[in-house]
């Protein structure tokens, strides 16, 4: 690992902090949290016009709110977001930063407004967890990370202004983080996805430091190894040369990778996808960050075969709407002081807040 990263890392860590202290401190003081979140929201959405529509006032209470406004679903909103996006103009609230799709997996795709509070919000939450990781695993702090959120389909990638993961940090954190990665974030401007996935594969492989791997859904990582044992002459030939070959067309001014030693592993290798390849490729990976809960164990379980000498930390509940669970201490924690919450109680179908 360079001095360089080494520092980078160092001070990554640093800027966590504060978060992760406020974070652990304020445990018990889960409500008074959850309060001023929700009063810091009416401030901000009581004079736009979605808020007036539904009748939010200044001041307004919990227990206002709660009796007079009716649960919202994303179509309640559609007709805002629609409005905002033509317009310029702030109808919901809150500086608007851009508009995330989700992945469509379970419904059609929705844009959610990202908005500078928001992303603020999303860090609040990745600082305590992090902070807590580098604790219960040290040697995550010993090599680069790779963090992947998800792709971007090749019909949204002229549509998004902003895919970089990185952006859910501060801009100080995203400085430093930057410098941390295995895989630049100028990938995310391939022209296909298919190259892009192409490009991440050949970074990660030239990656002989990496220590920590954050993604959601197991089935990703395997489809990267996929590209790694499908592309195995094309990687090589990227990694011999520090060019991008036959696909160089989609990526534009966007650097190759170069590294003749992994070059030569890849080129002995039979393409069996097994622990010996990835032991080879990356001796130091510390941690992977991913679900093993729900249709995701079984998945988790097969993968972690492949990276025996690496601990496994379950991801919490983190969707491109909200975060609600973080591990934190052997538990999956309420992330408390990012956004404010209700819960029903289904068997009396009543709201309470944290």
């Amino acid at each position: 690992m360079s001095l360089i990263v080494k520092i980078a890392l160092q001070i990554s860590k640093l800027l966590y902090r504060k978060s992760a202290y406020s974070f652990k401190e304020d445990l018990s003081k889960l409500m008074v949290s959850q309060l001023t979140i929700f009063s810091r929201l009416i401030e901000q959405s009581h004079s736009k016009e979605y808020g007036k529509d539904l009748g939010i006032v200044k001041g307004m209470t919990y227990e206002d709110f709660r009796s007079s406004i009716n649960i919202q679903e994303y179509n309640d909103l559609l007709p805002y977001i629609e409005k905002q996006k033509e317009s310029g103009q702030s109808i919901l609230g809150g500086n608007l930063d851009r508009y995330q799709p989700t992945s469509g997996s379970t419904s059609s795709r929705k844009w959610i407004p990202y908005t500078k509070e928001i992303l603020l919000e999303f860090d609040m939450a990745i600082s305590p967890w992090l902070t807590h990781l580098f604790e219960i695993s040290p040697r995550t702090l010993q090599g680069k990370h790779y963090w992947s959120l998800s792709w971007m389909p090749d019909e949204l990638r002229t549509q998004m202004e902003n895919s970089d993961d990185l952006s859910y940090f501060s801009w100080l954190k995203r400085i430093f983080m930057k410098v941390c990665m295995a895989v630049p974030r100028e990938l995310v401007d391939a022209k296909t996805t298919k190259s892009a996935q192409i490009g991440t594969v050949a970074y990660l492989a030239r990656c002989r430091d990496l220590s920590m791997i954050s993604i959601w859904s197991p089935t990703f990582m395997f489809s990267l190894l996929k590209e790694l044992k499908e592309q195995q002459n094309l990687i090589v030939e990227i990694l011999n040369t520090g060019t991008w070959s036959s696909i160089a067309k989609d990526m534009g001014s966007i650097k190759a990778p170069f590294c003749k030693e992994t070059a030569k592993i890849l080129s002995d290798w039979d393409g069996e996808l097994n622990s010996s390849i990835t032991s080879l490729l990356w001796p130091q990976l510390a941690l992977v960050s991913v679900w093993d809960t729900a249709n995701s164990k079984d998945w988790t379980a097969k993968l972690m075969d492949l990276f025996p000498s690496s601990d496994v930390q379950g991801k919490g509940l983190f969707a491109t709407e909200a975060v609600v669970t973080i591990p934190y201490q052997d538990k999956y924690v309420l992330a408390y002081k990012s956004h404010f919450y209700e819960f029903e109680i289904l068997e009396t179908c009543l709201l309470y807040t944290s």
